[in-house]
């Protein structure tokens, strides 16, 4: 079943780099990450890019103090099945704590005016029971706009 969440976050992060979101695959089961849409609503043209990372993470850290959980929508709406993905917006406010684990997935910058649809050479499978998270690091904060499309 092929799934899609956007996320959007206007709020400055508490620290940098922060984790935007994390997606958990429930026990079991596993998820396929077919690429994410990122934009930027910027307005300064000579400022630094902003680096996204994709990372595998190892905890859910502390998602600060109004964490918000994402559901996810359904690309195939023939299908009764039940969305079994999990997905948590971190909301940079109060003491947020980054998840744990650093081994990264993908990397890329983007200028603050800029959007990027970016698709993995091939489909990444994130297994049962694993989190990734999509970290955002700049020093000045820059509203982001990101959508994942995945599939289960």
């Amino acid at each position: 079943m092929r799934l899609q969440f956007t996320l959007v976050r206007s709020r400055t992060p508490a620290r940098n780099p922060e984790t935007l979101f994390q997606l958990i695959a429930a026990a079991n089961h596993r998820v396929t990450i077919l690429g994410a849409d990122v934009s930027l609503q910027g307005s300064t043209p000579g400022t630094a890019p902003v680096v996204f990372q994709f990372l595998i993470q190892t905890d859910a850290g502390t998602p600060g103090t109004s964490p918000t959980t994402l559901t996810p929508q359904k690309n195939d709406r023939g299908y009764d099945e039940t969305i079994q993905t999990t997905f948590s917006a971190f909301d940079g406010t109060g003491s947020p704590a980054n998840p744990a684990g650093t081994t990264k997935i993908a990397e890329f910058s983007l200028h603050e005016q800029g959007l990027f649809p970016w698709r993995p050479p091939f489909p990444f499978v994130v297994k049962g029971g694993e989190r990734i998270g999509l970290n955002y690091a700049r020093a000045s904060f820059v509203p982001v706009s990101v959508t994942l499309y995945c599939e289960e």
